[in-house]
């Protein structure tokens, strides 16, 4: 169901986050910085159908940032998020990362994985929460206890 996204999956990935971008609630990323960041992204599929994406950011080798996660309208609620967060988070963890930082307006839904909110920032006239989890956090954190409940929001 998870899987890093390849060449084909990159006008999937671009639609569902135009999707998402429409209703304000993920930053925009073009075709082209899809394609030339594709080994960051991670996505949920069923039967060759891209349902959900996200993709790690490195940068600096200590530092990370979750960015564009999101699933379709219709498989909201099915844990496909808590899945794709699952999975950057194990990623990060892999490579010995110190801190991973996300920018959402669902505070909750971060909260879940040990997030800890940072400071709310305002973007584009919209409330957001600059949020984050440390390292002793990833290296104590069991993946495989992780509920897989549904969350609110594009998750």
């Amino acid at each position: 169901m998870i899987s890093k996204a390849v060449d084909a999956d990159v006008w999937q990935i671009k639609s569902l986050t135009d999707y998402w971008v429409g209703k304000n609630a993920i930053l925009p990323r073009s075709t082209k910085d899809i394609k030339a960041n594709l080994s960051e992204f991670f996505v949920w599929k069923n039967e060759n159908r891209v349902l959900g994406v996200v993709s790690l950011e490195i940068k600096d080798g200590k530092t990370s940032v979750i960015r564009t996660l999101c699933v379709s309208p219709e498989h909201q609620g099915k844990g496909i998020g808590t899945q794709l967060v699952h999975t950057v988070l194990q990623h990060a963890k892999n490579k010995k990362m110190e801190t991973i930082y996300a920018v959402t307006k669902n505070v909750g839904f971060f909260n879940k994985f040990g997030f800890s909110k940072n400071k709310t920032i305002l973007s584009d006239g919209q409330e957001k929460a600059y949020m984050s989890i440390g390292f002793s956090s990833l290296a104590d954190m069991n993946f495989s206890s992780i509920s897989l409940a549904t969350s609110s929001g594009n998750c």
